[in-house]
């Protein structure tokens, strides 16, 4: 299993499209979400390819010592049946009026969000695509 590091990416820099070995992963494009599981403190976004001819035909981005701050998923059956990834970044969250980058424990802010109003907001001490 190949596993890229997304902990420290650039801020605000969208994670929607990226390079995972010589090969790039479209989210928007050419994968769709599954499933989203939170358990152990992980979150587990899961995708499969909607592109027959891509290189990695399943990929899951995993958030480790997760905290999630803001959710809206569907809970019907199958709901989540070929949601688009719409945006994935890093960015600044607000505490007391002032914006920071990283919590007093060293975890990043991730801004996730799908199509049909669907969306993800978290901290996170590490970030990876595995495939």
């Amino acid at each position: 299993m190949l596993k890229t590091d997304l902990t420290h990416s650039e801020l605000f820099k969208s994670l929607v499209d990226i390079k995972i070995g010589t090969d790039y992963l479209d989210f928007h494009n050419d994968y769709y979400c599954t499933k989203v599981s939170y358990l152990g403190r992980i979150v587990r976004i899961c995708f499969d390819s909607s592109n027959p001819d891509r290189l990695y035909k399943k990929v899951v981005i995993k958030f480790k010592e997760a905290e999630l701050i803001k959710m809206s998923l569907p809970l019907q059956q199958g709901s989540l049946d070929k949601i688009t990834l719409d945006t994935f970044y890093r960015g600044r969250f607000e505490i007391d009026g002032n914006l920071k980058e990283y919590s007093e424990t060293g975890k990043g802010y991730y801004y996730i969000s799908f199509d049909e109003d669907y969306f993800i907001e978290l901290f996170s001490s590490e970030v990876a695509i595995l495939v």
